[in-house]
């Protein structure tokens, strides 16, 4: 059963509302209940193989979109670790996948973060898909 989201949202309620000493324990002991139903949107993004690193991220950049929605950030709780990469961006242009498959690594560095590449201009990214979708035979 995918409860990921329902957790995202309970585990954000906990952190606005509940006063939590250790957050950050808590996540780690429930991280993967928390991100059940991300390995199949990490994969929807062009990810090939996504590491459960990777997903965690994820789901921290998701809960922290969450916590923003009320106001909040999920830097407000010190024990708690922070997305690393550069979800936003793809998110934003998913279609920046068609013409850069650097999105694929399946290792990552806090250094050099996985979605560190540029966005493309709206009207590049129209003259990149336009002749993909035209080619795709109607049945």
């Amino acid at each position: 059963m995918h409860t990921g989201t329902q957790l995202r949202h309970f585990f954000t309620t906990l952190l606005l509302f509940g006063e939590l000493s250790q957050p950050d324990l808590l996540w780690n002991d429930f991280r993967h209940h928390v991100c059940d139903d991300l390995e199949y949107r990490v994969r929807a993004m062009g990810i090939e193989s996504p590491g459960e690193d990777l997903i965690y991220d994820y789901g921290l950049f998701l809960l922290d979109k969450i916590l923003q929605d009320s106001g909040r950030s999920l830097d407000e709780w010190q024990s708690m670790p922070l997305s690393q990469e550069g979800w936003a961006a793809l998110i934003v242009n998913p279609l920046n996948n068609l013409t850069n498959q650097k999105s694929t690594r399946t290792s990552r560095s806090c250094a050099t973060p996985l979605f560190a590449t540029p966005l493309l201009s709206p009207l590049t990214a129209l003259s990149n898909i336009t002749p993909i979708v035209f080619s795709i035979p109607i049945s």
